[in-house]
């Protein structure tokens, strides 16, 4: 009777080690279309859209459907950041002296959250007395970041702009990360995913450990041991959630400079080409080859390429069938 259940379990166990099948032939071509001019920081505001700040510092949105609409301006702030169906607007900074105690003055920077319709949602004010806050680079629908510089690097910030708790926002550990949509902002990876630690050495005053892209059950890990120098190049692994082993990726991935991770879609640029990105479905790992110059945005239905030297954005339908 014991038999049954416990050949059950070593399959199971069997089958959570191995990598999937393996890639499903070669790339096919995706066409791109140019439907953006003369944009800034272009941003995923939420899984089916594309934010970007207009020549007047205004917003603008874009969604999967090609449909555009401009967001009605907050008087006095500029467009920042995007994320979590909301947008950060940047209202200027300030220096809050304390003229009894000058070394107890304080930096500010004001901030507006609107929907992406544009009603303002929380005028939050971020708060330091170490630095100038600069302008929020990444927002969500709980959390906002930014940054003050520091002699070798620049130090973080995040705050729940809903609460007005302020934390340090160096996202470095092991086996969580921080997820701007979640109240708590810290949560777990999915086991075995974690981040690769970078062998200390006196030279090295970096992160602790590799940077992770995690989404919806998958990750791609960089997992190098020493310091990213040209002597060290990037090693890329594509992990997925319950798996014991990595998933086989094409050798263009795993040493890929720049890596995206969307909703069930991977894109990269291979080493040494600048004019074409790679665009992989997880489920069935079929990929497709794409001409444009930029850096890739995936949202649910669309692959995005921005170049930021000519101001434009490509857009192609991702592949459903």
């Amino acid at each position: 009777m014991l038999k049954t259940p416990l050949a059950i379990l070593a399959v199971a166990a069997t089958m959570a080690a191995a990598p999937t099948a393996a890639l499903a032939g070669p790339p096919n071509p995706l066409k791109a279309t140019t439907v953006l001019n003369g944009y800034d920081a272009p941003q995923v505001a939420e899984p089916g859209a594309l934010a970007f700040r207009t020549s007047d510092g205004t917003a603008g949105v874009i969604d999967d459907a090609l449909v555009q609409q401009r967001v009605p301006p907050v008087a006095g702030c500029r467009f920042a950041a995007a994320g979590g169906n909301h947008l950060a607007w940047d209202c200027g900074g300030e220096l809050l002296q304390n003229r009894q105690n000058p070394s107890d003055s304080k930096s500010v920077r004001h901030v507006a959250i609107t929907d992406l319709a544009g009603t303002v949602l929380a005028r939050p004010d971020v708060i330091l007395r170490d630095g100038q806050p600069s302008a929020p680079d990444v927002v969500g629908s709980q959390w906002l970041r930014v940054s003050t510089p520091g002699n070798k690097s620049d130090a973080r910030w995040v705050q729940n702009w809903r609460t007005g708790e302020l934390r340090s926002g160096q996202d470095d550990a092991q086996a969580t990360h921080f997820d701007y949509d979640a109240a708590t902002l810290v949560l777990p990876y999915c086991a075995p995913i974690q981040a690769q630690a970078v062998a200390w050495s006196d030279s090295y005053s970096g992160p602790s450990y590799r940077p992770v892209e995690y989404r919806g059950g998958w990750a791609i890990v960089d997992t190098r041991t020493g310091h990213p120098v040209p002597t060290n190049p990037v090693h890329h692994e594509l992990r997925r959630c319950g798996l014991a082993r990595p998933v086989k990726a094409p050798a263009s991935l795993t040493t890929a400079i720049a890596v995206t991770l969307g909703d069930g879609w991977v894109a990269w640029r291979p080493r040494g080409t600048a004019a074409r990105l790679h665009v992989m479905r997880l489920s069935d790992r079929r990929r497709w080859v794409v001409a444009a110059r930029g850096r890739a945005m995936l949202t649910a239905a669309s692959l995005w390429v921005a170049d930021d030297a000519t101001r434009q954005v490509s857009w192609a339908r991702l592949p459903r069938g």
